[in-house]
């Protein structure tokens, strides 16, 4: 496979739709995680608006949590989704190992670290954040695509999407 600007280093990870490969993009001689959509979706127009919305998506989020596109293309039928690299594993594989809870830092410790009085309330913020993160944990479990992200609401700590709340 040859995607002009692009050098093929390795295969990351392949799922239904589509393979992602670590490459570097050669005008900036950075790595990059570059999705390409497998061949046999690609002639589906129906799927080829999806992937290409779906880098769009992504690419209007502006989050230190969301990693960064920098392009979205179809070159010589070949459409795909250039991303900033990540080492570290997949979302999904990272998901399914769990949290590890020895590793979050309790509120209290880390505001009577730092000598502050307001340490009651960062623990308490703190103890609403995991409460939130583990109902989107939950939630990702059951639905990692973007469209399911994005129909995701967080209610009272727990995550649904507008489908399963009906």
């Amino acid at each position: 496979m040859d995607i002009p600007g692009f050098r093929l280093e390795s295969l990351i990870g392949r799922g239904g739709m589509a393979a992602v490969y670590l490459a570097v993009q050669e005008s900036l001689d950075r790595q990059v995680a570059l999705k390409v959509l497998d061949q046999t979706f690609a002639d589906d127009p129906s799927f080829s608006e999806r992937f290409v919305n779906e880098g769009r998506i992504i690419a209007s989020l502006n989050h230190t949590n969301i990693i960064t596109i920098y392009d979205v293309s179809i070159v010589d039928g070949l459409h795909y989704i250039s991303m900033e690299y990540v080492n570290g594993g997949d979302l999904k594989s990272r998901i399914t190992k769990g949290v590890d809870n020895a590793h979050i830092v309790d509120g209290d410790d880390v505001a009577m670290a730092q000598g502050r009085d307001d340490a009651p309330l960062v623990e308490e913020a703190l103890r609403e954040c995991r409460v939130v993160c583990e109902g989107l944990i939950q939630y990702l479990k059951r639905d990692l695509t973007v469209q399911g992200l994005l129909d995701c609401q967080v209610d009272g700590g727990h995550a649904t999407s507008a489908d399963q709340a009906l």
